[in-house]
């Protein structure tokens, strides 16, 4: 869902939000977008796009998710690097961005993990942070509305909003898993 751009001279920035298991949709508009002369050079808040206007480029983009809070990641970019592929930059939440023009045959698309295992693996690392997250939003969610109770011997219009609000969390978490858990499916049987 495109928001807004803004385009200033030879700089462009896009506010579209993409949800978690959209990664290769964002990966291929990522792609068009160097098709037409725009290239990434960084990406803020999971939802604004920065480029810079150059010669169209047959860029691949490729979208991996790492733990930000166990990954070494000056290795892990290196070995990227090592492997043709250039680092963009990362979101906050884990998600990294790298491009590479390199094809790994005629008509074969480039990717960064070239086996159905790895490919697995990345998919169950985003669903153990969205499990994470979603047992965070019930504990928060079933407090709020615990204390709403206690609090006002009944129901409080704020605790029930914050209560309501975790709730949907919850369940938009539940149905990112269930889409990433398809995709986790779908690898599986192919092996």
């Amino acid at each position: 869902m495109e928001n807004a751009a803004l385009n200033i001279g030879n700089s462009l920035v896009v506010n579209k939000f993409y949800m978690v298991w959209q990664d290769e949709d964002e990966e291929n508009w990522l792609r068009e977008m160097s098709l037409q002369g725009w290239h990434l050079t960084g990406v803020s808040c999971g939802f604004k796009y920065y480029f810079i206007k150059g010669d169209p480029k047959n860029y691949y983009y490729r979208l991996d998710y790492i733990n930000p809070f166990k990954a070494d990641k000056g290795e892990y970019i290196n070995f990227f690097r090592d492997m043709g592929w250039t680092y963009i930059g990362d979101v906050f939440n884990g998600w990294q961005y790298f491009r590479t023009e390199n094809e790994v045959e005629k008509g074969k698309i480039a990717e960064i993990y070239t086996d159905r295992n790895s490919k697995i693996e990345k998919n169950l690392r985003i669903q153990r942070i969205l499990l994470a997250v979603l047992f965070l939003n019930l504990v928060v969610g079933t407090s709020n509305f615990l204390k709403g109770l206690e609090r006002f011997h009944g129901i409080n219009n704020t605790m029930s909003l914050f209560s309501l609000l975790n709730l949907a969390c919850v369940g938009l978490l539940l149905y990112a898993m269930v889409k990433i858990w398809r995709r986790v499916h779908r690898l599986k049987s192919r092996i």
